[in-house]
């Protein structure tokens, strides 16, 4: 919900979800003076209303989302996976990300392959997946691990929610081939950016 960083010069860059247009001033005040400041008092009064925001209370504009690609289609996929997993007990959507949306970090040299957002109850998945050249096991490995998010809530500590935690970790391994799928992971980021001949 909010999210900051700050550059090298110190400066901060903040991405800020809407709830905070009904924040109280208090709020507003104590995220300013963190801005300044980097006071952990102030963060974690930001934290606190965070934490009181019940995604279910909130208003939630409606999302449209596809999910037949040129190669794969989401939805069925999803369906299959949370039945082979999850005895079909997930009803979390699914669709394409918008271009652009999950962008490749050249720093690091990885793809944000998907999401899962909590309050929405979607999944969307990087459309640089919607690719001839993606494993269709690996797409399977992908909506699976998406949809344990899902399955496996988030714990918080430290100060911050952690979303791969050790739970989770156990569960994702119960995909088959879990070690060849982070192979396959880090292999894809530099075939994907890669211009297909033509």
């Amino acid at each position: 919900m909010v999210s900051v960083k700050f550059d090298f010069l110190g400066q901060p860059r903040l991405r800020i979800n809407q709830v905070f247009l009904d924040a109280p001033e208090a709020v507003i005040a104590s995220l300013g003076h963190y801005l300044k400041t980097r006071s952990r008092v102030a963060w974690k009064q930001v934290g606190n209303f965070v934490a009181s925001r019940d995604p279910k209370t909130r208003p939630v504009q409606p999302v449209i989302v596809q999910t037949k690609g040129r190669v794969f289609d989401l939805a069925m996929i999803r369906d299959r996976i949370n039945r082979l997993y999850f005895n079909g007990s997930l009803d979390c959507r699914i669709g394409w990300a918008k271009v652009g949306q999950h962008r490749r970090n050249a720093r690091s040299r990885t793809i944000r392959y998907g999401t899962y957002n909590k309050a929405l109850n979607l999944i969307r998945i990087n459309p640089i997946l919607d690719d001839s050249r993606v494993p269709a096991i690996f797409m399977d490995y992908i909506v699976f691990h998406e949809l344990l998010h899902a399955a496996v809530p988030s714990e918080r500590g430290r100060g911050r929610w952690r979303h791969h935690h050790g739970s989770y970790r156990i569960q994702e391994r119960r995909f088959p081939d879990h070690a060849l799928m982070q192979k396959i992971a880090a292999d894809l980021v530099m075939i994907l950016v890669t211009p297909r001949a033509r």
